[in-house]
């Protein structure tokens, strides 16, 4: 399994605490069965509780481990018997101390598992920031530009949502979005701040931006999964766009997504060589384009957030709940 989809499935296991809470229950009636039907804790020491045990020092730490332990001491105790074919009941000093071990157990893992999850939010606190550093410097290259990749991925989040994405994905696509255009930083400033229009040799280096993003973040092993949605943000839905020219679902979901979100903030926002269009015309854009330069799904979900809940993106609303707002300059 990839790490990739290890973190998807382990993002899956975030589940509300009431669930959690169903899911150690049933684990421990579960591992009572299993050691019931197999003849009692004479004929194997009863592996099963372990498994209740750990979930809940991943999922609450060491007092939800430690309790758990004590709950699966009970559970295989008193109320277990050591033979169930001679109808022998248990030890009082066996079930207490296999009782303890399930106790110890739990706290320990739940303190591992308290200390892997701070080690984690450390590297993304430190992820975050170098990000962060990136599109500052991005910024600073293009005051026409400024905030882009913040707005393309929260509206890029919100389309995700509405496609019912996982967690895991989301997040992914959010960081996705924030250094898709990192590869603009090797684009000459009198290029991207241009008042007129390109010439044929500027648009060249003007395409080369997304395998120059593809380029860096891969070559920054935490950003690896990013790559394909900024490699692929600006292919077309009808195969028409660069840079591998791909079509349909051969273009990466998220690449699709980012798609959507990068040309409708491109469209929203004043440029050196034009001045933004209105959210309306914004939208007519869109519709027009659906099924040619964008995958007509990702169009759909993206107007039925931007449509009818405008609020949802602070960042945007300057332009979302004033739709009939006049061109700048």
């Amino acid at each position: 399994m990839s790490r990739q989809r290890a973190l998807a499935v382990i993002s899956r296991l975030e589940q509300t605490d009431y669930v959690s809470l169903a899911i150690i229950a049933l684990g421990l009636g579960a591992a009572w069965l299993i050691t019931y039907a197999t003849g009692g804790t004479h004929r194997a020491f009863p592996h099963a509780f372990y498994v209740p045990v750990i979930y809940a020092a991943y999922r609450f730490g060491v007092p939800g481990g430690a309790l758990t332990g004590a709950l699966a001491m009970f559970v295989c105790g008193p109320i277990l018997p050591l033979n169930t074919t001679e109808g022998i009941e248990q030890p009082v000093n066996n079930w207490i101390s296999r009782g303890m071990f399930f106790i110890v157990i739990g706290g320990l893992a739940g303190q591992g598992f308290t200390t892997l999850r701070n080690h984690i939010e450390r590297s993304e606190k430190l992820h975050e920031d170098a990000v962060r550093g990136f599109i500052m410097m991005i910024d600073a290259k293009s005051p026409y530009t400024a905030r882009h990749s913040e707005r393309v991925a929260e509206l890029a989040v919100a389309i995700g949502r509405e496609m019912k994405l996982s967690s895991y994905e989301l997040k992914t696509l959010h960081w996705s979005a924030l250094l898709h255009d990192v590869g603009k930083l090797w684009i000459p400033d009198s290029i991207l701040n241009k008042p007129g229009q390109l010439n044929e040799e500027e648009w060249i280096l003007i395409r080369q931006h997304p395998l120059r993003s593809a380029e860096f973040i891969s070559g920054v092993e935490e950003f690896r999964c990013y790559v394909d949605a900024a490699r692929s943000h600006h292919e077309r839905f009808d195969g028409g766009g660069y840079p591998d020219g791909l079509s349909g679902e051969n273009i990466p979901l998220h690449g699709r997504i980012l798609g959507v979100a990068d040309s409708f903030e491109a469209m929203t926002s004043e440029r050196s060589y034009r001045p933004g269009l209105t959210f309306r015309e914004s939208i007519d854009e869109l519709r027009a384009h659906s099924g040619t330069q964008f995958d007509p799904d990702v169009v759909a979900a993206c107007l039925r957030v931007i449509e009818t809940r405008p609020a949802t993106l602070p960042s945007w609303r300057p332009i979302l709940l004033q739709p009939e707002r006049q061109h700048a300059g």
